[in-house]
């Protein structure tokens, strides 16, 4: 069982929210039973301007795209990199960072490869600007 909701200004829709718990508690069986609360996995948005960085980085360095993802992975979230038996990279981890490891890993990046390569990466906002540019 999943329940979803958002906090916003600081309110909850904590009425739905406690309704929903009780009504799902009075159906379980006997027994020890445990509920957590934990914060999404990193949105679309955030996921969609990572891999937006790697295909531009690309486009400006002429690396390739998977060998950036695993640079980037390796050096800003080593602890969630997989690699094969033979020790070759499989996957960089980020699909399991929260919203705000995820930020976090997308600012360092943005503003290492501003100082070390002189490349500013846009922002999110600076992306739906542009397509509201190119829409008119």
């Amino acid at each position: 069982m999943t329940l979803r909701f958002e906090k916003k200004d600081g309110k909850t829709p904590s009425d739905r929210i406690m309704a929903f718990v009780s009504r799902e508690v009075e159906r379980l069986k006997d027994g020890k039973w445990q509920v957590s609360i934990e914060k999404p996995q990193r949105t679309n948005d955030q996921n969609r301007l990572f891999w937006y960085w790697i295909r531009m980085l690309s486009y400006e360095t002429g690396n390739d795209e998977r060998e950036l993802y695993q640079y980037f992975s390796e050096r800003y979230n080593p602890q969630g990199c997989t690699y094969k038996r033979d020790g070759t990279f499989a996957s960089g981890g980020t699909s399991d960072l929260n919203t705000k490891d995820y930020a976090l890993l997308l600012d360092q990046m943005q503003a290492d490869v501003a100082a070390e390569q002189g490349i500013k990466l846009p922002t999110m906002d600076d992306l739906r600007i542009e397509s509201l540019i190119q829409a008119k």
